[in-house]
């Protein structure tokens, strides 16, 4: 009975690590996310929240994830600085929206 058990939780583990790397890939694109803060000079002392979302592709009956969108919110003034990246996380594109200004970074 210890080892039936054994194995249906190895089994369960083992189907956790096939679903998870897409929903991993949150968490890993976040170092890149910071590099970038740290790239343009921005105090972590001024970030109110980061939040990282998957971007899918439009289409019938898929799901399939095409790259990573970071949002970073701030203190000290209203909007955000917006961060896209491909799907192994590769910094595509940078610009602020709103009331947020940052040298060398479009603003829309």
């Amino acid at each position: 009975m210890l080892q039936k058990t054994s194995m249906i939780i190895l089994a369960g583990a083992f189907s956790t690590l096939l679903v998870s790397p897409a929903s991993a890939r949150f968490n890993q694109c976040l170092p890149e996310v910071e590099q970038k803060l740290a790239e343009l000079n921005i105090n972590k002392s001024v970030i109110n929240k980061i939040s990282v979302l998957a971007r899918r592709q439009s289409g019938q009956n898929t799901n399939r994830i095409i790259g990573y969108d970071a949002t970073v919110s701030f203190k000290n003034c209203r909007g955000h600085l917006a961060i896209e990246m491909n799907r192994v996380c590769h910094v595509k594109q940078v610009y602020s929206r709103n009331e947020c200004r940052f040298p060398g970074v479009p603003a829309y």
